[in-house]
């Protein structure tokens, strides 16, 4: 008896620490993406949208990132996943710097 509640107890706990650490990666993976629900609100008023215009926004974001990902796949064959990974935060980082900035007409020069 008492060496079957040992394995049942491993077991369970063997599932929890799988169940955190798929959690986890989920949530490092999305990353920001996973607070903009929290932000709806602030975002929409500050900017003047309405939840319609953020949907949509949020709707070709999860488009992009579909599209994207096939990308991300390819650059990772080649360079491995430190290099995609650089290269995605970097990328990230700058779209992030972009959207805080005022907008500017960059491509009418």
């Amino acid at each position: 008896m008492r060496c079957s509640s040992v394995i049942t107890t491993t077991r369970r706990l063997c599932a929890a620490l799988i169940l955190l650490c798929g959690a986890l990666i989920v949530t490092f993976s999305m990353g920001i993406r996973h607070g903009f629900g929290l932000r709806l609100q602030p975002i929409t008023q500050a900017q003047g949208w309405t939840r319609e215009t953020f949907a949509f926004d949020m709707a070709i974001q999860n488009l992009a990132w579909g599209i994207f990902g096939i990308f991300a796949g390819m650059l990772a064959d080649r360079l491995g996943p430190t290099g995609c990974w650089w290269a995605a935060r970097c990328f990230m980082a700058r779209a992030l710097r972009a959207w805080h900035s005022p907008p500017r007409r960059w491509f009418l020069r």
